[in-house]
This record gives structure tokens, C-alpha cells and sequence, in this order.
């Protein structure tokens, strides 16, 4: 009787759970409810099913009566402050900012504890203890020294903005969370369940199995491919780097450089078109900009992202001697496109509905979904398979609440964050700061910029770090002159690719789990052969044409110059073109990559040159030794 009461209340959070998606997935479309209550719905929401799937500590289970009443408590909690919110909403709305409405405070402190306890659960301690920090900044920042003070703030105009106001827990952020990105992360996991994933993954492999290093550059390719519609860099290299790791490795990859490569490439799908990761629909909020413009700028920096991720595979390859895959492991391709070429409609959809017809995110998301369920009933229904919805209907709607949850909890917490720097208008004073340690130089600023940005990203999610980072830094960045979606674009790389530094590099630490490799040595080798992601802001920043900013048939000759330069970037970090590189060469490569990644004449030009006296007499020395056959390449260590 026990086990069957342990599994029906799994199956009634499942079930709330499920139509608190569905609402996510019809009330942007339908307009069921206002803005404001549906943020309500997403925040609240999301820290209820937060209390109800995930463990208060890691080492302890839920299923413990103390666990399960406390949890519950929480989230009969939450929910109160929901409705109250809810029923105060109308004359909140009214303009009646500034009344003193009953309980306020306590209701207000109350959703903020529950919040940062979410948080806690999910991501640890570090934002709310930065969310902690921001709070008593609020209220006490008056005693601080002049450079930092701001006017002295009580508790109830502090919870009036954060908790009532529409510039805190249920702003922007809020919507943004609740509009564009919870129908996005839903529309993914969609796409997994329908064996999307799988697809990819046989299409990666029919692609570039054969070719020398054929496992990694299938790697590459699936998962930028799972990367498009995912847009998380630990969520790809647990679906895709369970497989093609173990593939690295037998084909005679290092463990670390196996997990790195994945790594790599995971983090990339972050930044790839056409749904990138969450922080790309802030940024189009904060620009005021169509998601759509956002995802053409970034195409540009993506392909030569990928690209210099290819090249890095290959070298790798060449240097140890790694061929393709075994044809027996091969899938065939007109195999593959045949059994699962309808994977592609709802993705075509929904680049077309943004590209054509301009639609908003939200809508295309809305109508990609519906073209993807409509598919997969339809080839349920050729495969006679009667369990359309429960395999496909129910558990997207399931899988989907931990992914939405995580994302509404977290942006509850950046709600504070952003109220309190508006309210007390820290986001000016640190621009201000900034710009006088840089010295009002772009180069000190952007590299300042940089170090906040890997900083700050290794201990949080790419979107906490993205919002902290365009608050305090991109003001900056506009004031020295850089464009607006220049500055935003510069932040959201390295809030992105900060996975992959150590001493926190969550995608490295995945990938290490998965590889048995040691965690540090794959840390490095992925920030090694993603090097290009930390090089391409500061290349769009001194050549803005590669975001497409300005757009002329001029732009043809450096982006050209900048792919010849990631190329010689991987060969000098690898150490290998044809032949080995020694340590003068390899330092020339890295160098003529630099020079040729600015757009200028004279550099291009010095760049080229540089790379003639690494290249060409390797060329002329491959000559000499006939086909590639005939070298012998060194050994594996």
C-alpha cells in the first residue's frame, strides 16, 4: 500500500506539473491570462515544483517524512504569496505603487527566502548569496563610501519595487522567462522525445564517420545539430557525449581530449541559430530587437566557431594518426534521411515563420510545436503505434517541468538582482568605475570585460551571468563607442564559454564524468580547442561587419581573412599543419591568427606572410613525400 502511495503522489506532482506546461504552452497564443499573472503563474510555479523534485541537500532524499513535510510547507508557501500577489495585482496595477498594502513585507521577504532556497537547490550557493548581497546593499547602501551610496531605502519601498512592482521578481526577466524562453526549452524537449536526438546523431555519423577523426567530427556536427534547439552546454554533452565519447576514445582519442572535444562542441550550441541559448532571448529584450535579428547577427561567429572546431579535430587527428570510423559503425545515409527526414519539418518551420513572415519567437515556437506533434501522430499512425499520447504528448509534457522550473527559479532571482541595480542605480556607478580603471581605453576595457565575464560565469548559469554582466558592463562598453548589440553579443560569449574554463567548468566537468578523464586536463584541452570562443568577441567588436552590423561585398575579404586565421589558430595550438610543428613555428601560426582576425590592410598582409613562412615549406616538404599515405604520423601517447 505504501509503494502505491509513493506513486501516486509522484503521479499528482507529474500531473500538476504537466498542466502548468501546457499553460506555458497556450497562454502566450490564447491570451488566457494578463502578463503579469501569467509571470506570477511561471515564477511561483517554478519554485513549487522546484520544492516538490528537488532534494533540500544532495546527500538527502525527499522521501523522508521531515523532507516531505518541510517541502511541503514551502510550497503551500509559495503558493500563498502567489495568490496574495494576485489579489493585490489589480490595484498594484493601478498605480497604487507606493500603498501600503496589508502584510507586504512579510509576504514580500517571504517569496524572497523562497526563491533564494530554490536557487539553493538548484545551482547552490553562490546566487543567493550575490542576491543576499544586492539586498542588504539596497537597504543599507547609504553608509556606504560615496563612490557606492545611494539614498537611504526602507524595507517596504524595498519590497514594494522587488515583490509588488513590475521592475522586480515578476519583470521583465519574468516575462521574458514565461514568453520566449519556457515555450523554447518545451519545444526541445519535445524534439527529444520524438527521436530527434537520434537523428542527429545517425546523420553526424553518415556525414563525417568516414573522414580521418571521423568520430569527433561526428561529434561536432551532432552536437551543434542537438545544440540548435537545446541551447545548454551541460544538457548536450550528457545526450550526445554518452555516445560519442566512448566512440572518441576507441578510435584512439585521449580520454581528456575525447571529453574536451565534446565539451567544445556542446558549449557551442549555446551560440548557434536558430534558438541559441536562453540569454539570446534577453538579449533581444534588452535591445529591443526580434529574436530573429539576434540569431542572424550570431550566424556568422557560430559557422567560424565551428569551423575552427573542425580544424582542431582534424590536426588532432593527423598529428595521432586517428582515421574514421569502422564502416560497420557507419549508418547509411539515404538510411537514415529516409527513416527520419520528417525530424527536419518542424525546424524548418520554424525558421521559415521567423525568417518570412517575421513572426514573433513565441509564435513560431508555438506553431514548430504543433507541426512536430502533428508529425509524430502522423508517424505513429503509419507505425500503427497507439501510445501516441503518452510517448510523445505526456512525456514532453513531463520532461519538460524540471528544465522550465530550473529557468523560472533562477530568473526569479535575477528579478531581484536587476530591481535593486535599477533602484539604487548601481548598473551606472560600476560603468562609471569601469571606464576610469580601463582609462577610457577599449582594449583595457574589453580585456577587463573579459576576465568579469569568465569570472562571473564560472559560478553561475550563462543567463545569471549574462544579466549581471550587461548591467555593470555594457553601459561601458556603449559609452567607449562599441555598439549597442556589439557589447551584448561580447558578454554573452564569454558568459558562455565560461563553462569550459576551470576551476568551475560545469560542460568540462560532464564531460570528464563521462570520458574517466582527469577533470583539470579536460578543463584546459576544451578551453584550448575552443579558443576561438574567447578570440571571436574581441574580432567582432574591431570588425563589426561579422554581426552582420553595416553589411557590404567588402565584408567578403575579412571574414575570409578570419577563417584562413582560425584555421592557423588550431594548427598552432595543435602543433601540427602537414607535419609537426616545433615551438618558433607554432608561436608564428598563433601569431599570424591574430593579426589576421583584424580587419585591417596592413595586418592581414603581415598575417598572410607569416603564415607562408610556416606553411609553405611544409607544403613543399609534403610534396616531396608524395601522397599522404606515405608519412608516417607520430604516435598516440
Amino acid at each position: 500500500m505504501g509503494f502505491f502511495k509513493k506513486i501516486t503522489l509522484e503521479l499528482l506532482i507529474q500531473v500538476l506539473g504537466a498542466v502548468w506546461i501546457l499553460y506555458h504552452v497556450l497562454a502566450g497564443q490564447f491570451l488566457l491570462l494578463g502578463d503579469a499573472e501569467s509571470c506570477i503563474i511561471h515564477i511561483n510555479g517554478a519554485v513549487l515544483f522546484t520544492f516538490l523534485m528537488k532534494p533540500m541537500f544532495k546527500e538527502y532524499s525527499n522521501r523522508s517524512l521531515p523532507a516531505k513535510t518541510l517541502n511541503l510547507a514551502m510550497a503551500v508557501a509559495i503558493i500563498v504569496a502567489g495568490v496574495y500577489i494576485y489579489v493585490v495585482m489589480p490595484e498594484m496595477l493601478a498605480g497604487a505603487i507606493g500603498k501600503d498594502f496589508p502584510i507586504a513585507v512579510v509576504m514580500g521577504f517571504l517569496t524572497f527566502f523562497l526563491i533564494l532556497e530554490g536557487n539553493r537547490r538548484l545551482e547552490g550557493w553562490i546566487i543567493p548569496i550575490i542576491v543576499a548581497v544586492a539586498m542588504l546593499y539596497a537597504r543599507f547602501g547609504e553608509i556606504m563610501p560615496t563612490l557606492l551610496a545611494h539614498a537611504d531605502f526602507d524595507a517596504k519601498r524595498i519590497v514594494n519595487l522587488l515583490y509588488l512592482g513590475p521592475d522586480g521578481i515578476y519583470g521583465m526577466i519574468a516575462r521574458v522567462s514565461y514568453t520566449y524562453i519556457g515555450l523554447f526549452i518545451i519545444y526541445a524537449q519535445f524534439i527529444r522525445i520524438s527521436g530527434a536526438g537520434d537523428f542527429f546523431l545517425d546523420f553526424a555519423h553518415a556525414v563525417a564517420g568516414r573522414v580521418r577523426g571521423g568520430p569527433a567530427k561526428s561529434a561536432v556536427v551532432a552536437s551543434s545539430l542537438f545544440g540548435m534547439i537545446s541551447g545548454s552546454a551541460v544538457a548536450n554533452v550528457a545526450g550526445v557525449g554518452s555516445i560519442t565519447i566512448p566512440l572518441m576514445k576507441r578510435s584512439g582519442y585521449r580520454a581528456h581530449i575525447a571529453g574536451a572535444i565534446e565539451a567544445a562542441a556542446s558549449t557551442g550550441g549555446q551560440i548557434m541559430p536558430p534558438v541559441m541559448g536562453a540569454s539570446a532571448f534577453l538579449m533581444a529584450d534588452f535591445l529591443r530587437v526580434s529574436y530573429f535579428y539576434v540569431a542572424c547577427c550570431a550566424a556568422i561567429p557560430a559557422f567560424l566557431y565551428y569551423l575552427s572546431l573542425f580544424a582542431a579535430v582534424d590536426l588532432e587527428a593527423a598529428k595521432h594518426g586517428i582515421s574514421g570510423m569502422k564502416k560497420e559503425d557507419i549508418p547509411n545515409l539515404r538510411n537514415v534521411m529516409k527513416k527520419g527526414w520528417h525530424h527536419c519539418i518542424s525546424l524548418v518551420v520554424l525558421i521559415y515563420l521567423m525568417a518570412v513572415p517575421q513572426w514573433t519567437a513565441t509564435k513560431a515556437a508555438f506553431w514548430a510545436l504543433i507541426a512536430l506533434l502533428a508529425v509524430s501522430f502522423a508517424q505513429c499512425f503509419i507505425k500503427k503505434d497507439k501510445n501516441f499520447l503518452r510517448d510523445i504528448v505526456w512525456k514532453g509534457l513531463v520532461t519538460s517541468i524540471d528544465g522550465v522550473a530550473m529557468m523560472g527559479t533562477i530568473s526569479g532571482a535575477l528579478g531581484i538582482i536587476v530591481g535593486i541595480f535599477g533602484l539604487t542605480g548601481l548598473a551606472l556607478k560600476l560603468s562609471s568605475i569601469i571606464i576610469d580603471l580601463a582609462g577610457g581605453s577599449v582594449p583595457f576595457l574589453l580585456i577587463l570585460t573579459m576576465i568579469t565575464s569568465v569570472m562571473f560565469g564560472m559560478g553561475l548559469p550563462t543567463i545569471a551571468a549574462y544579466v549581471l554582466l550587461v548591467i555593470m558592463v555594457a553601459p561601458a562598453l556603449e559609452q567607449l563607442g562599441v555598439p549597442l548589440i556589439v557589447s551584448h553579443m561580447f558578454v554573452f560569449y564569454f558568459g558562455c564559454f565560461s563553462v569550459l574554463t576551470p576551476p568551475v567548468a560545469l560542460a568540462s566537468m560532464a564531460a570528464s564524468s563521462i570520458a574517466n578523464a582527469d577533470f583539470w586536463k579536460t578543463g584546459w584541452a576544451s578551453a584550448r580547442i575552443a579558443v576561438v570562443g574567447f578570440i571571436l568577441p574581441f574580432a567582432f567588436v574591431y570588425n563589426p561587419q561579422l554581426l552582420l552590423q553595416n553589411p557590404s561585398v567588402g565584408m567578403i575579404v575579412p571574414i575570409i581573412a578570419t577563417v584562413v586565421g582560425v584555421y592557423a589558430l588550431a594548427s598552432g595550438l595543435t602543433g601540427f599543419f602537414l607535419f609537426p610543428l616545433n615551438w618558433p613555428l607554432r608561436i608564428l601560426s598563433i601569431v599570424s591568427a591574430i593579426l589576421l582576425v583584424d580587419p585591417g590592410l596592413y595586418s592581414s598582409v603581415a598575417g598572410i606572410v607569416m603564415l607562408c613562412m610556416v606553411y609553405v615549406p611544409q607544403i613543399i616538404r609534403r610534396v616531396k613525400h608524395g601522397k599522404l599515405k606515405s608519412f608516417q604520423p607520430a604516435q598516440t601517447n
